[in-house]
């Protein structure tokens, strides 16, 4: 079986999608689509806008989200068995998977973009951090033996696999937290440049607005399974991908547990939807003997897709 997995938010690059655009007619009309719904900004942003632009919530998201159903679209060498996408890759996973529509999702991409990029504008208070080189259970005790202001104010927002995990939350309990991790012998404990708690209840706020859209959406049985971050389960219906959307704000991300259930229903080999080999790098760490591959837009060209044994 074959699992089709998409990264999430920081796989932005400079150009991309530019040659994907101009090889592949199912590619063109996607760009086209979403340049069109976007009033004509994405294709400029992504193609010929500088990387700091680039990278800002309220252009990443739209770029990722459009270069990563594109791309899946533009080739047929990989047929999925089951989809998965980790934070913000969920979005281009219900497409591929059938469950939304380009457009619609689309456009609940563009109101969540905005909303990531207000609270990034405005929540310098907030950050997140990597934590290498513990358990995760050493990390949540740690977590809890802080101060009773400093627990209740950072949050893991990432199971990123064995020894991997993102906090976060307030700057300074974020900031208390890496300094306890330090003390119990981690590798590395640093803040990352990224304003906002994301995945946490701190940011609540964004699936309350969003919800009323998740809502109204269209929403069907999807014609491949998909693995979904807030339970980091497999869903088979509508009404529970809808649910685990409106939840998917406010819940962490445990790509650990989601690349476990991927296995458990039978993936043999992983396919990434990216610029780079984000997942690739933590599924082949937890599972050295499936196939790992990667669908770049050269693949595409080609009519193969890289497929490597470890």
């Amino acid at each position: 079986m074959k699992a089709m997995i998409f990264p999430g938010q920081g796989i932005q690059k400079q150009g991309m999608g530019r040659d994907l655009y101009a090889a592949f007619e199912s590619a063109r009309w996607i760009f086209d689509t979403a340049d069109q719904i976007s009033g004509q900004k994405l294709l400029h942003a992504m193609f010929d806008g500088q990387e700091k632009e680039l990278s800002k919530s309220v252009n990443a998201q739209p770029a990722i989200f459009v270069y990563q159903v594109a791309l899946a679209s533009a080739q047929n060498s990989v047929v999925p068995d089951v989809v998965a996408g980790h934070s913000f890759g969920e979005f281009a996973a219900l497409v591929v998977a059938g469950s939304v529509s380009f457009e619609e999702a689309f456009r609940l991409v563009l109101t969540r973009a905005a909303l990531t990029h207000d609270l990034a504008e405005a929540s310098a208070d907030m950050a997140m951090a990597a934590v290498i080189g513990l358990a995760d259970d050493e990390v949540e005790s740690a977590l809890g033996s802080l101060s009773e202001d400093m627990k209740s104010s950072v949050y893991v927002a990432n199971y990123n696999g064995p020894g991997q995990i993102v906090l976060s939350g307030l700057r300074a309990a974020v900031a208390a937290a890496c300094a306890q991790m330090k003390r119990l012998g981690a590798r590395r404990a640093v803040m990352l440049p990224i304003e906002g708690a994301f995945h946490t209840p701190m940011v609540g706020f964004i699936g309350q607005a969003l919800e009323k859209e998740i809502k109204s959406l269209n929403i069907i049985t999807p014609q491949i399974p998909i693995c979904q971050c807030a339970t980091a389960s497999i869903a088979y219906d509508a009404e529970t991908i809808r649910k685990n959307l409106v939840a998917h704000p406010t819940s962490p991300v445990n790509w650990t547990v989601m690349t476990n259930s991927l296995v458990q229903f039978g993936a043999e080999k992983f396919y990434e939807v990216g610029t780079d080999d984000t997942l690739q790098k933590i599924v082949r760490r937890m599972y050295p003997a499936k196939r790992v591959g990667s669908l770049l837009h050269e693949d595409c060209y080609y009519g193969v897709v890289r497929d490597y044994s470890v």
